[in-house]
């Protein structure tokens, strides 16, 4: 049976395709890749919004932070979540791909997380650029509603 899905060896992340294991692999230097047929799903945290790809990520983040209640948007998600932060056309504001406007025709802010302020300084230490460090921290779970 041919997989629905990749997964991260390394980390065990699930990624839709392969356009997001190449960004994944970017972002992280992971490496380790498998087909894998656990299905992505788009379960957003009631509390506080993180998006979790698995149930166990779910299950993770319910146990760092005691939020419980999860919305599962999976059948909403017609194209794959990008990971990537990008530039609106004037090149002075980053938006999340979809975040360009709401079906009211609004423009709609991007809240950037609150990450551990010591972890984000190692990883650009390291050469990570800001905006990548911030996500990796957020989707980690090493944000600061989790320490």
């Amino acid at each position: 049976m041919a997989g629905i899905s990749l997964k991260c060896g390394d980390c065990g992340t699930l990624l839709r395709s392969v356009e997001e294991a190449q960004e994944h692999a970017e972002l992280t230097k992971h490496s380790n890749f498998s087909e894998s047929t656990e299905p992505v799903l788009n379960l957003v945290c009631a509390s506080c919004g993180k998006p979790c790809r698995s149930k166990t990520e779910s299950d993770l983040h319910a146990k760092r932070t005691g939020h419980n209640e999860f919305v599962d948007k999976t059948s909403e998600a017609v194209k794959p979540i990008s990971l990537e932060v990008q530039k609106d056309p004037k090149g002075d504001v980053e938006m999340e791909e979809d975040a360009g406007a709401s079906s009211s025709g609004q423009v709609e802010e991007m809240v950037v997380p609150e990450v551990d302020q010591k972890l984000l300084e190692e990883l650009e230490g390291m050469g990570f650029p800001k905006a990548k460090a911030t996500r990796a921290l957020h989707y980690s779970g090493e944000d600061i509603g989790s320490l």
